[in-house]
């Protein structure tokens, strides 16, 4: 059955509620497009991956509206999995983790401030040192507040995104002031090219390994969705699934792996009007798009203002009554057009975008995008349907 959610928080997440939502079978049709997603997917991802990693705990990452499936109702999903620690990226979706879910342990990636410490401090939320300059600012507020402060620390071994250095780590590893002041509960590092290089993916770990010789006590973590399908010497001691739980795969791969997930999402707008065109007549903005014959070209309320990629303005792809459509012409702010001219349809019917018959992988490349973009773009600002 599907629902509806109704209720925001803070822009992008759904509020937690003991019942669901309103029947969304009542204010489907009052809608011009929606995006829908499926819990039980998630659940079965979240099952699968937990299994395949079955030494290892599973801990979700929910960051970035929960790569735009709806971050609250991700996390009442996977909680109800048992999923007890949860990644997010920002203060701000911490806060909005822990308003709704008091109990599970949250762990914030984001660089911090002495402002931020305060609220993490209060809320119960783990914060990440990223680099040197942050470890000791945790630090002096630990001394200031005079207790203990746990954290986990993002260590640099080759991404070059965030992360504290090798030398940093083996400063920090002898300095009694920083380690009387703080607990490191979790180490952890970013592949950078798991699938892509695999010896790459080795030198990564013998530095991560190097590391974390000097900190014995605190748990592992090197596999994100990407390294989690790669071995169990990627494993260690917590997974940190991402995409894989919401059904985005990777568009490419150097490794013969297969993921054995399910799709969470699926993308539908409305046809609002149809038009008839003649031959040579043109459609769209700056007229990008002359019909080749007489054509129908449906009009969908749906345009980049709802995250919809502009690169898929004359070629993105359509699914309409069993035929395969094309976008014709430029996407506009609020709308788009479709050549339906070999569909059977009609105003009112709806035409899929991604979902059962367009993979999220195809609708991505038929763009030159990745899948996680193309989700996390559309599921921030379309009304959300949860099955």
């Amino acid at each position: 059955m599907l629902y509806l959610n109704t209720l925001l928080h803070k822009g992008y997440c759904g509020i937690k509620s003991s019942t669901p939502c309103k029947l969304a079978s009542e204010y489907k049709e009052e809608l011009n497009k929606y995006i829908k997603i499926d819990l039980n997917a998630i659940k079965y991802n979240y099952r699968a991956i937990a299994a395949l990693a079955k030494n290892s705990e599973c801990a979700p990452v929910v960051k970035s509206n929960a790569y735009g499936t709806g971050m609250i109702a991700a996390t009442q999903a996977l909680e109800e999995e048992g999923a007890k620690k949860f990644f997010v990226s920002s203060l701000d979706e911490a806060i909005c983790l822990r308003e709704n879910f008091p109990s599970i342990e949250i762990l914030c990636l984001d660089w911090f401030s002495d402002k931020a410490l305060k609220c993490m401090d209060r809320l119960r939320i783990t914060p990440t040192i990223n680099s040197f300059s942050q470890a000791k600012m945790l630090e002096s507020y630990a001394k200031n507040v005079q207790k203990k402060i746990s954290c986990i620390a993002c260590i640099e071994t080759g991404l070059y995104k965030f992360g504290i250095s090798e030398n940093d780590m083996a400063a920090l590893a002898v300095d009694q002031s920083f380690k009387q002041s703080t607990s490191i509960s979790l180490i952890f590092t970013h592949l950078a090219a798991s699938y892509i290089d695999v010896e790459f993916n080795k030198f990564q770990i013998k530095k991560f390994d190097d590391i974390c010789k000097k900190w014995p006590s605190a748990k592992k973590s090197v596999a994100a969705s990407g390294g989690i399908y790669l071995g169990d010497e990627y494993l260690y001691d917590l997974v940190r699934p991402g995409r894989a739980l919401y059904g985005v795969p990777r568009l490419d791969s150097a490794v013969p792996i297969k993921e054995t997930t399910k799709n969470v999402a699926s993308l539908y707008a409305k046809i609002m009007h149809i038009h008839h065109i003649k031959k040579g007549e043109s459609v769209g903005y700056d007229r990008t798009f002359i019909a080749d014959r007489d054509s129908r070209i449906a009009v969908v309320g749906i345009g980049y203002a709802d995250g919809l990629p502009y690169s898929m303005s004359n070629c993105g792809l359509a699914f309409i009554n069993g035929v395969r459509c094309k976008f014709a012409g430029l996407i506009s702010m609020n709308a788009s057009t479709i050549d339906v001219t070999d569909a059977n349809c009609n105003k009112k019917d709806w035409i899929e975008f991604i979902g059962d018959n367009i993979s999220l992988a195809e609708a991505a490349k038929a763009i030159k995008t990745t899948p996680w973009e193309l989700l996390t773009n559309v599921g921030s600002r379309i009304q959300h349907l949860y099955t």
